[in-house]
């Protein structure tokens, strides 16, 4: 599993031997082996996340009960605890609660899946502020409606300066009947406030920038040279 960070050259997770490895970049822009360490913690790699070399948040989202952990490497327990969905919801893809958690050296963020909300957290899970939008969220999640629930934000960025997030603002199933709707990015200052508010169109062509094919679709854009 390759790790979302601002740290330094690429973190990889081997769940296997729940261990994290780490590669500089060179010169070259190849990737060099540079150290590999075994964590404590079982459950340590379940998305998870660095704070810096030493803390993460590991997020197992099937544990009995589904929490955030904040764990320095060495840790065989969690430093805090900060649960924020519903235990009784075994499959975590139905919980009204579900969401993705982003973090930097200063910050937390975490953002909801189905809800129109973002909380903004100190890197002891404080609540620094909690961005919440006039939406309607679901309750009620089953494996039969799942593709008809509207969902929120599909994905999210924490820079050193801002959070940018993707919102969809429907199911899964409409915006397949009509992808070219495209999304929205949402950039926010990291005390909160909307920045800007961009619409992202989809499209059926493919475009070519510095020698590579790229498509564009809900995740972005997707570069396809090798497969097209």
């Amino acid at each position: 599993s390759l790790f979302q960070t601002q740290l330094p050259g690429i973190l990889i997770g081997d769940f296997g031997k729940n261990e994290v490895i780490r590669f500089d970049i060179d010169r070259n822009g190849q990737p060099v082996f540079k150290e590999s360490q075994k964590l404590v913690y079982d459950n340590a790699l379940y998305d998870a996340v660095f704070i810096n070399d030493s803390l993460y948040i590991a997020d197992p989202k099937y544990m009995l009960i589904p929490s955030l952990y904040l764990l320095a490497r060495g840790d065989s327990l969690p430093r805090k605890i900060w649960t924020y969905r519903n235990p009784n919801i075994l499959d975590y893809s139905l919980d009204p609660d579900k969401g993705e958690v982003y973090a930097s050296e200063n910050h937390i963020v975490f953002c909801y899946s189905y809800k129109k909300q973002i909380d903004f957290m100190d890197t002891a899970f404080n609540l620094v502020k909690r961005v919440k939008f006039e939406y309607d969220d679901p309750t009620d999640i089953t494996g039969d409606n799942y593709d008809d629930v509207k969902i929120s934000y599909t994905r999210g960025y924490l820079g050193k300066r801002y959070f940018y997030a993707m919102f969809l603002g429907r199911s899964w199933k409409k915006h397949r009947e009509n992808f070219t709707k495209g999304t929205f990015l949402e950039v926010f200052d990291l005390d909160g406030k909307k920045i800007i508010y961009i619409r992202i169109p989809e499209g059926t062509q493919l475009r070519r920038l510095n020698g590579r094919i790229w498509d564009r679709t809900h995740e972005g854009d997707i570069d396809i040279t090798d497969n097209a």
